[in-house]
């Protein structure tokens, strides 16, 4: 899977979720005017409340924040907004966006800085606060587009680093989020769960041989016997096995 491909189904699939669409989505063409230049309104509106957030004390709105900086990332990647503002524009945005890395040179982003959010979790949140940036950190590192499962080939493509657990980890922590705080964070949460299951059952990108993909497929299979992913992890591993799935080994662009 490409970079941008890995990019386009995590804002995708956050934009189904939420059933978004143009006229329900904050619209990325209106904006509010400062310092001469025009601001998209959810810039504004994330900068403002992170400025309130920065200005109290006690405990603060966490989601509430990040919810506000994930509709910045929806609007800015829809119609290349991002890519189509001039430089100035560009770096006005980046300023107000405290806690999010953004990218334009090669691919377009607009990824959360974890390790912000999950000290300001800690020090102005609750426990499912903590534990939804420690489980982003854990899967993406500091600011990270790919996911600690994908290697970067080239500036925009990547392969599933099958065998090392990671998928099976990434599993773990996100399903046991879930349970734990079904009502926090439940988007992006969803989110990652249908990422590691696309990887599983229906990746075709392995950065090793079969031998990786098959450990990793049976460990998920140890570790959860139960899961409602299990039967479709079961039937890949068996076509697996057989030399029946587009699989590409040691996959390399192109």
């Amino acid at each position: 899977m490409t970079v941008k491909r890995r990019l386009a189904v995590r804002w995708m699939t956050g934009i189904a979720i939420m059933g978004v669409c143009a006229a329900k989505a904050p619209s990325s063409a209106a904006g509010v005017k400062v310092e001469g230049r025009r601001l998209p309104t959810v810039v504004i509106a994330y900068s403002r409340a992170m400025d309130s957030l920065s200005s109290t004390r006690g405990p603060a709105a966490i989601e509430r924040l990040y919810s506000l900086g994930m509709q910045v990332r929806d609007s800015l990647l829809l119609g290349e907004v991002l890519d189509k503002m001039d430089d100035s524009t560009f770096v006005a945005v980046q300023r107000r966006m405290r806690g999010f890395w953004l990218e334009r040179e090669v691919f377009e982003a607009v990824v959360p800085e974890a390790s912000f959010f999950l000290a300001l979790a800690k020090s102005r949140g609750g426990q499912g606060d903590t534990a939804f940036f420690a489980a982003l950190l854990s899967t993406y590192g500091d600011g990270g587009v790919l996911p600690a499962y994908a290697k970067q080939l080239t500036d925009e493509a990547s392969c599933t680093d099958f065998g090392t657990g990671e998928l099976v980890k990434a599993y773990g922590t996100w399903n046991q989020f879930s349970v734990r705080y079904p009502t926090q964070y439940s988007r992006w949460a969803r989110e990652e769960v249908e990422q590691v299951r696309e990887e599983l059952v229906e990746g075709t990108c392995a950065c090793n041989d079969s031998v990786s993909v098959i450990r990793e497929l049976r460990m998920f299979l140890r570790r959860f016997p139960g899961s409602d992913l299990s039967p479709s992890v079961k039937k890949h591993l068996e076509e697996i096995e057989r030399g029946e799935h587009a699989m590409r080994y040691n996959c390399q662009p192109g």
